[in-house]
C-alpha cells in the first residue's frame, strides 16, 4: 500500500497490521515521515514493526540528515535509512535482515 498522508496510513494499519514499513521523509509535509515513525513507535499496537526511512530530501532540499550508527536510528525512531536513489539489492537485504528472513 502507498499513502501520502500519515494519518491515512495509520488508519489502514489499524485495519491491517504490516510486517514492515517503508516511509519517505517527505509525505504530506516536510518531516511527515519522521512524525509518522514517532506515532508508530508510541502506539502499542505497532511495537516491533521495523521502519525503513528513504528520502531524496537531503539532496533536493539541502537537509542535513546524518545517520551515525544505531543511536541515530534509535533517536529517529527508525531501523534503517536510505538516500534515494535506493540500491534495490541493499534495500532487499535490509528488509530480509529486519524481517529475519534467510538471505538469498
Amino acid at each position: 500500500m502507498s499513502f501520502l498522508d500519515p494519518m491515512e496510513a495509520l488508519e489502514h494499519m489499524r485495519r491491517e497490521k504490516p510486517d514492515l514499513i517503508i516511509t519517505d521523509l517527505m509525505m504530506k509535509a516536510i518531516d511527515s515521515g519522521l512524525s509518522f515513525s514517532r506515532l508508530i513507535n508510541h502506539d502499542p499496537r505497532f511495537q516491533g514493526i521495523p521502519i525503513i526511512l528513504v528520502t531524496s530530501a537531503s539532496k533536493k532540499r539541502g537537509f542535513q540528515v546524518q545517520i551515525q550508527g544505531e543511536k541515530s536510528l534509535e533517536r529517529m525512531g527508525i531501523n534503517a535509512y536510505f538516500d534515494k536513489p535506493v540500491d534495490p539489492s541493499k534495500l532487499l537485504a535490509k528488509m530480509r535482515e529486519l524481517l529475519s528472513l534467510p538471505k538469498e
